[in-house]
């Protein structure tokens, strides 16, 4: 019985021992299906930081791009403001040279209207004077005719007194 009671004891250890190998192999088990959840994730997460490292590159790069972008239009704006700064130096050199021309013209404009009025007293005396001219022509002209009148009277006046001294020379003489 001692015996009995021994292989009783060693049979419920064995059965002890199938049930402590079962609970560990079920353990086991389960720690390697965890173990390959955990190995799984591990890769999805390695890959996950693959994946970020490489967007987080990415975007460095872009952010690199755009820094250089934002400096270049900088750059393009500073230019645009030194052109914007010359075109007004410009226009207003442009403004100053409109307004004085603008007065130049004022002034050539009321020298010219002085001269047409001038001008306009000039033709008032040119045509008083063209009129005096016009009569003085018309007096010279009937004073011409009055000479020429007067030499033609004479010269048939003389030639009549000659031709009567002729006659009368003729009359004495013959």
């Amino acid at each position: 019985m001692q015996y009995e009671s021994k292989i009783a004891h060693i049979d419920k250890k064995f059965i002890d021992c199938i049930k402590e190998k079962d609970i560990m192999k079920s353990s086991l088990d389960e720690s390697m299906d965890a173990r390959r959840k955990l190995q799984s994730n591990k890769e999805n997460l390695i890959k996950n930081l693959s994946n970020q490292a490489d967007e987080n590159e990415r975007l460095r790069a872009k952010l690199h791009m755009s820094t250089e972008d934002c400096i270049k239009l900088k750059k393009d704006l500073d230019h645009k403001v030194y052109e914007l700064s010359e075109v007004k130096k410009v226009m207003k050199k442009c403004q100053d040279d409109l307004s004085s021309a603008s007065i130049k013209v004022q002034w050539a404009n009321s020298k010219l209207k002085s001269e047409c009025d001038a001008h306009q007293s000039t033709r008032s005396k040119l045509a008083g004077m063209d009129a005096k001219v016009r009569e003085a022509k018309e007096e010279a002209n009937m004073i011409r005719a009055n000479c020429q009148a007067m030499i033609d009277k004479y010269q048939n006046s003389e030639e009549i007194q000659s031709n009567k001294i002729e006659l009368y020379i003729g009359k004495i003489g013959n």
